[in-house]
């Protein structure tokens, strides 16, 4: 199956086979072998020779995905053969559009403000969790649509801390 994914403006042709219970991709000039395995409903393993992370997804209307990987959470819709779906939102087809928590803990620091500008890797908010701090960073510029917690907040694991406009 081929597969066309936009990040951040930015086109990739993927194509995605099976063999042998194997899955095997080509993008470009690379090209490998990975595996997913379903951990629960909604959440899978991508395991390749130099990868492996948990991911969770779910699907929205009109075949778009909501997809999180650590302690960010992309809006993905994905044009294939089969079904042609494309759905722009804002800059391209896969947008962070909200930033979580990646474990619990105590808001210390929110460093950004609704309607404020950010950079990629800004510090968005500092987390304390077994006495240690994490650094919760913009995993893309944009403009911050809404911030979800305050200064000595408990934060549950995949909480929202803060949310993106898009566009």
């Amino acid at each position: 199956m081929k597969i066309e994914v936009n990040i951040e403006g930015e086109t990739h042709q993927i194509e995605v086979t099976r063999k042998n219970g194997k899955f095997f991709y080509r993008m470009g000039k690379d090209e490998g072998e990975f595996e997913l395995k379903e951990l629960a409903p909604g959440e899978l393993s991508f395991l390749s020779e130099d990868l492996s992370f948990p991911f969770h997804f779910a699907r929205k209307n009109g075949g778009s995905y909501l997809l999180s990987i650590d302690n960010c959470t992309w809006d993905a819709s994905v044009i294939d053969s089969r079904t042609k779906i494309l759905k722009k939102s804002g800059g391209g087809a896969l947008n962070v559009v909200e930033v979580v928590a990646p474990m619990p803990g105590k808001v210390v620091r929110v460093e950004v403000k609704q309607g404020k500008k950010v950079r990629r890797d800004q510090v968005l908010v500092v987390i304390e969790a077994m006495k240690m701090e994490n650094l919760i960073k913009s995993p893309r510029g944009g403009v911050i649509e809404e911030v979800l917690v305050k200064e000595g907040d408990s934060v549950d694991a995949k909480g929202v801390l803060v949310r993106f406009k898009n566009g």
